[in-house]
């Protein structure tokens, strides 16, 4: 890192070491829940600030509530197990984020984001080294100066570490090259490293090769055939030329489909290796580097693994679309019901909120403030974050997907009217005034919806069942009678 950047990481690290902002929250156990940082950027200068950018105001927002993928709830878990244990702040990870170089930072996800932060604030902190993470990951330290000269016989690295493990998008080897023997035919120069986790800023260069193979070095049987293939250094070392000399046999039995061997079918190379990689969903950098983070920190006492695993479910239900110990249904239900409570939760949602239902609806990894609006008739109210992704984590769980996505971000404050229309269906009266509602770091907000038509055949907990995530952020209404 720069001279800038060292002195920021040191300054997040100083912050880090003054502990916890609040005390443990009853819904998260004694777990500090964070859901609001790892935006992309869009204009470097101010590089969270996406709200009312022209350029997305015709980029179509992807509602969907899928699942978080596994690795991803582990990295929210390893999050919060590291807060938790006072190992790391929220600030850190802010930082953290912020000093991802420019094309990481606006290609990276949410989570990978997250992932290589944490990276970075371990490493600021000691907890680990970059030789410690770095043969977690697979990685080695590799000569980046040209060791190769033209003519030279060289071998394929077979496929013995993780970086060479077969999961894509970022194998840059064909397997069918794995222990082949060949020739190099011409050095390219030297490019960014392909390594998929240089995620601290723009790689050192890596040399590049096109090495000639005959078809007999790859085990096949065209005498007169030739494969010429691009190789990062990496993947190469020095061979012989009897290495060359003594190639084995061509391969005779790719097509079998007559035989078979015992109860396994036995694919040729080619296949296995096809098969291999299909079975795989796409690799993304924070998948391989929060394996990585965990395998190190467990290993020098900073990880708590039972704790993680504690974590980890805490992490599952808070994600579920309708995370099923949210008490925000049971808050808007209530307000409902009764008219007293309504008036104090739009007074001071927080007392509200801590008399009622005994439960704390501060951000437990700062001093948040919640503030209720509710709709009316002729008011629809909508809640954005466009600087992040600032969400009452407490009341609602994790946010979806889509309320961190640039495009909802930018048009919520630019154009609401038609984003509810056109991306959530909700269409509006034209008489209908709409009030976004920006969160800062400070500030949450909670929607209170109309209630339905019914609302007054309808016991409490049957108005709570009607409650949905997306009415209490202002972009949908409640569930309609079964």
């Amino acid at each position: 890192p720069s001279p800038k950047e060292q002195r920021r990481m040191r300054a997040a690290v100083r912050s880090a070491k003054r502990g916890p902002a609040t005390a443990s929250h009853r819904a998260m156990g004694t777990l500090p829940m964070e859901d609001g940082c790892g935006q992309w950027k869009v204009d470097p200068a101010r590089p969270f600030d996406v709200g009312g950018a022209s350029e997305l105001l015709e980029v179509k927002v992807k509602v969907e509530d899928r699942g978080l993928a596994r690795w991803e709830v582990e990295t929210h878990a390893l999050l919060v197990s590291l807060l938790a244990s006072s190992k790391m702040k929220v600030d850190e990870l802010r930082s953290g984020i912020e000093l991802l170089d420019p094309t990481r930072y606006g290609s990276w996800s949410y989570y990978d984001k997250w992932a290589a932060s944490i990276a970075t604030a371990a490493l600021a902190r000691g907890y680990t080294s970059e030789d410690e993470l770095n043969a977690a990951l697979g990685e080695c330290s590799l000569p980046l100066t040209q060791l190769f000269a033209e003519g030279e016989v060289v071998r394929v690295k077979r496929d013995e570490a993780k970086l060479c493990g077969w999961r894509k998008p970022h194998v840059r080897v064909p397997g069918y090259l794995f222990g082949a023997v060949g020739v190099v035919e011409k050095y390219r120069g030297s490019f960014e490293d392909p390594h998929f986790l240089a995620f601290r800023g723009t790689a050192a260069e890596q040399p590049l090769y096109t090495v000639r193979f005959s078809h007999a070095a790859l085990g096949w049987g065209d005498e007169r055939a030739e494969v010429c293939a691009e190789v990062y250094q990496g993947w190469l070392e020095a061979a012989s030329s009897e290495d060359l000399a003594n190639l084995p046999p061509p391969a005779v039995h790719d097509d079998h489909d007559d035989h078979h061997h015992g109860d396994h079918e036995h694919h040729s190379r080619y296949e296995t290796e096809r098969l291999a990689v299909e079975a795989q969903e796409p690799e993304t950098p924070g998948e391989r580097l929060v394996g990585a983070l965990v395998e190190v920190l467990s290993q020098n006492g900073h990880l708590d693994l039972s704790r993680l695993r504690v974590a980890v479910e805490a992490v599952e239900k808070l994600a579920a679309p309708q995370a099923p110990d949210a008490i925000g249904p049971r808050v808007v239900a209530r307000a409902w019901r009764d008219a007293d409570f309504k008036r104090r939760l739009l007074d001071d949602a927080h007392t509200a909120i801590l008399q009622e239902f005994d439960f704390n609806p501060t951000n437990s990894t700062a001093p948040t403030k919640l503030v209720a609006v509710a709709d009316s008739p002729g008011t629809k109210n909508l809640v954005c974050c466009t600087l992040c992704s600032c969400y009452p984590i407490t009341l609602l769980g994790l946010s979806p997907v889509w309320y961190k996505d640039v495009a909802f971000r930018a048009r919520a404050v630019r154009d609401p009217r038609k984003l509810l229309a056109d991306d959530f269906g909700l269409h509006l009266p034209a008489d209908t005034s709409i009030n976004v509602l920006d969160s800062t770091a400070d500030c949450r907000y909670l929607v209170v919806p109309l209630p339905p038509p019914d609302a007054e055949d309808l016991s409490e907990a049957d108005l709570a069942a009607r409650v949905t995530r997306d009415s209490m952020i202002g972009v949908g209404l409640v569930r309609p009678a079964p």
